[in-house]
C-alpha cells in the first residue's frame, strides 16, 4: 500500500516541474517577446505618422480645391436662374452660415432671394406637436400639413401669382409668426407678401445624427417628418424645391426625403451645402428643377451622382 509520504513527494515533484517549466519558458522568451513588441510598436508609430502626413496633404489639397471652386462658382452659375425668385427656408439646426453664403451665389446666378424663413423648434420637435395650433386657417390634414400648405401658398407661386389672395397671404404669415412657429424676413426690408411670390425654394436642413439614443432619434425623425411635409407643400405650390444639408446619415431629413421615392421624384436633394461645391450643386439643382427634373446629388449613399446633368429650361 502506498503511504502518504509517496503521495506528498509526487505532488511536490509535479509543482517543481511546473515551476521549472515556467522558469525555463520565461528565460527562453525573455529576449524574444520584448523585442518583438518593441518592433511592432515602432512599426505602428511609423504607420501613424505616415497617415497623419497623408491626411495633412489631403486636407491641404481639399482647401485649395475649395478655394478655387469658391472663386469660380459665381462664373459657373451666371445666368442659370435669371429672373427667378427664390425662397430660403432653414430648420433650427441647419448648417451655420449656409444661408448667408448661398445668397450671393444665387444672386450671381441671376435670381432674387425674396424671403427667408427660419422654422422654430416647436415645428420640428415631435414632443411639442400638441402645441401646434391651426394659425394657417381651415383645411384638411393634420395641423402640420395645414401649416405647411398655408406657408407655401402665402410665399410661393407659379407664373408670378399665388394661389391665395394677397390679404390671405399676409394674414397667414402674420398668424404663423404670432404663434411662434416661424420667423419670416426679407433681404430688402420689404413686407414678405408684397410683390410676386417665390418661384423656387431651397430648404436647408440639419445633418443626420448617428446617435443611438432613442430620444435623439425620435427628435431627428420628428424634424425629418416636418421637412418632408413642408418640402412637399412648397414644391407643389412653386416651380421647384431643393432640400440641402451638410452631411447625410442616420434618419435625418435629407435621408428621409431621399428615401421617399414619391417625394424624391419631384424634390431634389443635395449634401455638402456647407462647402462651395455643395452650394454650387444646389444652384444647378434649382436649374434642373426648372427643367422639370429632380435628383439626389452629393457624396452620400444612394445619390444620382455629384452634379445634375446640364439642362436648359
Amino acid at each position: 500500500m502506498v503511504d502518504f509520504r509517496y503521495h506528498l513527494v509526487s505532488i511536490v515533484s509535479v509543482f517543481l516541474a511546473l515551476a521549472l517549466g515556467i522558469v525555463i519558458g520565461t528565460t527562453a522568451l525573455n529576449g524574444v517577446l520584448p523585442g518583438d513588441l518593441e518592433s511592432r510598436v515602432s512599426g505602428l508609430t511609423a504607420d501613424k505618422r505616415s497617415l497623419e502626413g497623408d491626411l495633412l496633404v489631403q486636407e491641404g489639397r481639399t482647401a485649395v480645391d475649395e478655394a478655387v471652386l469658391g472663386q469660380l462658382a459665381p462664373e459657373l452659375v451666371t445666368g442659370r436662374l435669371a429672373g427667378q425668385r427664390v425662397l430660403l427656408v432653414s430648420t433650427p439646426d441647419a448648417p451655420s452660415g449656409a444661408r448667408e453664403q448661398l445668397v450671393p451665389l444665387l444672386q450671381a446666378a441671376g435670381a432674387t432671394v425674396t424671403v427667408t424663413v427660419q422654422l422654430r423648434q416647436v415645428l420640428t420637435d415631435p414632443t411639442r406637436r400638441d402645441e401646434l395650433s391651426d394659425p394657417a386657417g381651415p383645411g384638411s390634414g393634420t395641423p402640420l400639413q395645414r401649416i405647411a400648405t398655408g406657408l407655401a401658398s402665402a410665399l410661393v407661386g407659379r407664373d408670378g401669382a399665388r394661389s391665395v389672395a394677397p390679404d390671405v397671404a399676409a394674414r397667414t404669415v402674420t398668424n404663423l409668426e404670432s404663434a411662434g412657429l416661424v420667423d419670416v424676413g426679407t433681404t430688402d426690408g420689404s413686407v414678405p407678401t408684397d410683390g410676386p411670390p417665390a418661384d423656387l425654394v431651397v430648404l436647408l436642413v440639419a445633418d443626420g445624427a448617428q446617435d443611438p439614443d432613442p430620444d435623439r432619434q425620435a427628435q431627428e425623425q420628428g424634424a425629418a417628418d416636418t421637412v418632408s411635409t413642408l418640402s412637399a407643400a412648397l414644391d407643389q405650390a412653386g416651380s421647384g424645391t431643393v432640400v440641402a444639408g451638410a452631411s447625410p446619415g442616420g434618419r435625418g431629413a435629407l435621408e428621409v426625403v431621399r428615401g421617399d421615392d414619391l417625394l424624391s421624384a419631384s424634390v431634389s436633394t443635395v449634401d455638402g451645402v456647407d462647402g462651395p461645391g455643395g452650394r454650387l450643386v444646389t444652384v444647378l439643382a434649382l436649374q434642373e428643377q426648372l427643367c422639370g427634373k429632380a435628383g439626389r446629388y452629393g457624396s452620400g449613399g444612394g445619390t444620382d451622382g455629384p452634379v445634375p446633368e446640364p439642362c436648359t429650361p
